[in-house]
């Protein structure tokens, strides 16, 4: 199984985007702080890193692709989109 690592402040965010990934086979796990885990990452380059956000925060957007992140997607979402943005970094 593929890693994948769903990170969001709010736990019952967290509970509900992890179903995307667990139903497209990847091993889930959870983080609430999602700066946090981009500066601490000892694998950079090598995960690839989807950012979420509200819309209505644009500059976490604008500012999560310069600290590691390859990809964000903005809430809500989907299950199309979120297969569309995994594979567009290639992982699907």
């Amino acid at each position: 199984m593929k890693p994948c690592l769903v990170v969001d402040n709010s736990k019952t965010i967290r509970i509900v985007a992890r179903g995307n990934p667990e139903d497209l086979k990847f091993a889930v796990e959870e983080a609430g702080d999602g700066y946090n885990v981009l500066w601490e990452r000892s694998d950079e380059g090598q995960s690839v890193v989807v950012f979420c956000a509200n819309e209505d925060q644009p500059s976490l957007m604008n500012k999560s692709i310069p600290v590691g992140a390859d990809e964000y997607l903005t809430k809500p979402f989907g299950r199309e989109i979120v297969q569309s943005k995994l594979a567009q970094v290639g992982i699907l």
